[in-house]
């Protein structure tokens, strides 16, 4: 079911962007959530990626699990992002998960 793409800290709808969240400082993987602008303030530093909403697609998406920028749940981080988890993009991004933890 699409829900709409709000901040997932206040529920703001404007000048949204994708973060990542650290998940401690000597790592540069984070979880994967959308901060409005007053919130990317009051969390300034915290973030490992900031990236517009606007120039999220499903490549970029994808990018940031091969890549090593996140492990979030990737069913969650596509609602939280795209306001719906499309299932084969869900898939791609735990098989992407799963390589890089083989290659660990």
């Amino acid at each position: 079911m699409f829900q709409p793409v709000k901040c997932s800290r206040c529920g703001n709808t404007k000048q949204l962007c994708l973060v990542t969240v650290l998940y401690s400082d000597d790592s540069s993987e984070g979880r994967i959530l959308v901060y409005c602008k007053n919130c990317r303030e009051d969390f300034n530093g915290r973030f490992g990626l900031t990236i517009p909403l606007s120039e999220v697609g499903v490549q970029l998406f994808l990018a940031l699990y091969k890549d090593g920028k996140t492990c979030s749940d990737p069913f969650t981080a596509a609602e939280i992002v795209f306001g719906t988890a499309d299932p084969s993009l869900v898939a791609e991004a735990n098989e992407l998960i799963e390589l890089r933890q083989s290659h660990r």
